[in-house]
């Protein structure tokens, strides 16, 4: 995408809502309009890793498992994604004008 004549469409819109990155926004192409979100939703979300040894038994997979829902489950007031809030904030944005 060139800076030059520059036009973006919505999962754009929020990228650079969510990041503030317009290089992310520069970076984030597609041929579909349904490629595109969910690109811009891989870009902006949460990433959260459980490190397990490779010979961990299913109790200990299974209690892992648990922790991770507990901790997604928390400390966040709002379960919605970051590409649905930013979606909300771009939407505002444009009805504001």
């Amino acid at each position: 995408m060139k800076t030059d004549q520059l036009w973006i469409n919505v999962p754009h819109a929020v990228v650079l809502e969510v990041t503030r990155n317009l290089d992310a926004v520069l970076a984030l192409t597609g041929d579909a309009l349904v490629l595109l979100v969910i690109k811009a939703n891989h870009l902006v979300s949460d990433f959260m890793v459980i490190p397990l040894d490779t010979g961990a038994d299913e109790e200990i997979r299974r209690e892992a498992f648990r922790k991770f829902h507990e901790v997604k489950g928390t400390g966040r007031g709002d379960e919605r994604s970051h590409y649905l809030r930013g979606l909300e904030r771009v939407h505002g944005s444009l009805l504001q004008g």
